[in-house]
């Protein structure tokens, strides 16, 4: 309603408005609000040792060569000179 409507009414209309107002507000207020419900998660049966073991050792990744027993490192062929520069010290 616009303020203008508002002051055309008697007071016993007004009155009225305004108590109906109130008991909306009211009858909102005293509304229960649901309860959040804890729902606890559903958790996965646990695979057995043994089969947890047998995966892990299906994933193990076999070191590099330089990394295993017996290996030797062979030198590259040197191809490059280094610069002279390099090798004097100021």
């Amino acid at each position: 309603m616009k303020k203008s409507d508002l002051k055309k009414l008697k007071q016993s209309q007004l009155i009225k408005l305004l108590l109906k107002q109130d008991a909306q507000q009211v009858s909102q207020m005293n509304k229960p609000v649901p309860a959040p419900r804890m729902v606890k998660p559903i958790l996965k049966p646990r695979k057995s040792v043994k089969q947890m073991v047998k995966e892990y050792e299906e994933n193990i990744i076999a070191p590099p060569l330089q990394f295993q027993d017996g290996y030797r490192p062979v030198a590259e062929p040197r191809t490059i000179k280094p610069p002279a520069a390099a090798l004097r010290t100021k």
